[in-house]
């Protein structure tokens, strides 16, 4: 079974997570790529600070740099975005979109050549508090 006959749709996952009880908090999304610059006016950088600030997870925005071998450097820009669980498929399909067609006219001005690798997890917090 490939990765691709394993996926789900949002709606479908979160309904499970409910039966499951192991509802999320909230969501990490990372992006990566060695186009990314370490520069405020990075493309990605300006998308993704408006876009947090829209959905007030802006404080949640990071970057970092991970030197490879070879003296390649792949950096990420990574966030999250906790909230109320009846919101979290409105807000990450919003988000999806939004980032999307940032990403598009990025590569069509050619900013980057490509679209950056992403990953995005669920978080649940734990109730004594403790880390994601």
């Amino acid at each position: 079974m490939t990765e691709a006959d394993e996926s789900v749709d949002l709606e479908t996952a979160l309904l499970q997570m409910k039966e499951d009880n192991k509802i999320p908090d909230g969501f990490h999304m990372m992006f990566f790529s060695d186009e990314f610059k370490l520069t405020e006016d990075c493309a990605m950088n300006v998308l993704l600070k408006m876009v947090t600030e829209h959905y007030e997870c802006s404080d949640t925005l990071k970057r970092q740099i991970y030197q490879l071998p070879e003296d390649k450097k792949i950096i990420t820009y990574e966030f999250a975005w906790i909230g109320d669980f009846s919101k979290i498929q409105s807000v990450m399909e919003s988000l999806d979109k939004t980032i999307n067609d940032g990403l598009l006219r990025m590569v069509s001005s050619k900013q980057i050549k490509t679209a950056p690798k992403r990953r995005i997890q669920f978080l649940i917090l734990e109730d004594d508090g403790g880390d994601f």
